[in-house]
């Protein structure tokens, strides 16, 4: 039976407020936020709000979960004083609360566990956490943040030493590179650039939550999720919005370029979940439903791949499109595009911020031409098997990177994909810009 506390304080090891009278049907879907970061960040979703999910933090801080204005807290061990920076002293705090952290997942089906890794609460105590998550059957992610450049140095191997023991005891990881978001808002202050990882913690949790509990004339349902998630391992989660005539191109390229993990691509994927929301005022067709799932098939490149996907009415979005993009079986993939896109959680406009370079693609070793395949395309300036046999990993990602236009263009002129040595444009809101001058053909 879980402690009632209306007084909102914390006693003991644990003190779970939640008014049971008023809410009768706790939900399946819960979002746990583990030391100071991902107290943080719960307390920026839980005022943002995510539909039927419940929010819950812990910590070794008891002042910290006294200023906190989630309902549903855990204190981990005795103390009541925090770890010290020591991921061990975390760690045993969070075996001595084993029982109370049962407690408070009960029925549970899925689990999202975010913090901040290398401290010490988030980064000792989540892998005991994530651990008794899945020994109670509960479909467990973790959303976890890797610390800035600027952090102490000795925070990047305590972060490490952490995420790899939590990818062993979740089905899922996300792992948020900090530094990323230096390239996407260069000028923020301190306390602004932490502020923005918190909205991409945000639309992470929220792209998968919201899958399950919004539903639709075609819904995506827990098993549809637990089929993409289940001892998945690593997985990109995205989601754009756009508006206008290319509104299905343009906002599930936002989600494929996916601004929740640095620099990765879906390509490879084997497992794709998508949802596709629309205003009432202006329903997506079934020929944006066929733009994006082409947009899809094409990125993934996988004869493997499945893909599960639902829509759904959101009025909020009026003449807009949002596409949420989740992929698995990526086999640690990453991509070396140039642009980066980031979604502000704020805005259901795109909001796009684009890292521009020069692209070097070094020249490939000469090899014996097959005249039967060279330059063979398929319709709409697709790759057909036998050019993708032919193709270096790289070569493959840097195509796939084309938009549909640019393939069909190629394809009309005749001209070899991978023809220069070195590629000089720029992405930006404007369209493509060749050989702007403030591009050199030097990589940093």
């Amino acid at each position: 039976m879980i402690d009632i506390n209306l007084d909102d304080e914390v006693f003991g090891q644990i003190t779970p407020i939640v008014d049971t009278k008023q809410q009768p049907q706790l939900s399946i879907i819960k979002v746990m936020g583990v030391g100071g970061g991902g107290g943080n960040a719960v307390k920026h979703m839980y005022n943002m709000g995510i539909k039927d999910v419940d929010f819950l933090i812990c910590n070794t801080d008891k002042q910290a979960l006294v200023n906190s204005p989630i309902p549903l807290k855990i204190q981990l061990g005795d103390g009541g004083l925090g770890a010290g920076a020591d991921p061990e002293v975390a760690r045993q705090a969070a075996l001595d609360s084993a029982e109370q952290i049962k407690k408070a997942l009960e029925g549970t089906k899925m689990l999202f566990i975010t913090a901040g890794m290398g401290g010490g609460t988030g980064t000792g105590a989540s892998p005991i956490v994530a651990d008794i998550a899945r020994d109670l059957g509960i479909l467990t992610v973790a959303i976890v943040t890797y610390p800035f450049k600027f952090e102490q140095t000795g925070k990047f191997k305590i972060a490490d030493e952490g995420i790899s023991e939590l990818h062993q005891n979740v089905d899922a990881l996300i792992v948020i590179k900090n530094e990323s978001l230096k390239s996407f808002y260069p000028d923020l202050k301190l306390s602004n650039a932490f502020a923005k990882v918190d909205d991409v913690l945000l639309i992470a949790a929220k792209s998968i939550a919201e899958l399950i509990t919004v539903h639709g004339v075609i819904n995506v349902d827990f098993n549809d999720v637990k089929t993409v998630l289940k001892n998945s391992g690593t997985a990109i989660i995205g989601s754009g919005s756009a508006q206008g005539e290319n509104r299905a191109q343009e906002a599930v390229e936002a989600a494929t370029d996916s601004p929740l993990l640095d620099k990765n691509t879906i390509y490879g994927a084997e497992n794709v979940l998508f949802f596709i929301s629309y205003g009432n005022e202006c329903e997506a067709t079934i020929e944006e439903l066929d733009i994006i799932t082409e947009h899809l098939e094409n990125k993934t490149c996988s004869m493997k791949k499945k893909l599960i996907w639902g829509h759904g009415i959101d009025d909020s979005l009026g003449q807009q499109i949002r596409v949420t993009v989740i992929a698995t079986g990526l086999h640690d993939k990453t991509s070396d595009f140039s642009r980066e896109e980031f979604t502000d959680a704020s805005n259901d406009n795109i909001k796009q911020i684009s890292v521009e370079q020069a692209v070097d693609i070094s020249p490939m070793p000469e090899e014996k031409e097959n005249p039967s395949t060279k330059g063979k395309m398929g319709d709409n300036g697709v790759i057909d098997n036998n050019n993708l046999r032919e193709m270096t990993p790289e070569q493959i990602d840097e195509y796939l990177k084309l938009t549909p236009y640019e393939r069909m263009k190629m394809k009309q002129h005749g001209s070899a994909f991978f023809e220069q040595e070195t590629s000089n444009i720029r992405v930006g809101s404007n369209g493509m810009m060749e050989n702007p001058p403030f591009l050199t053909n030097a990589v940093d």
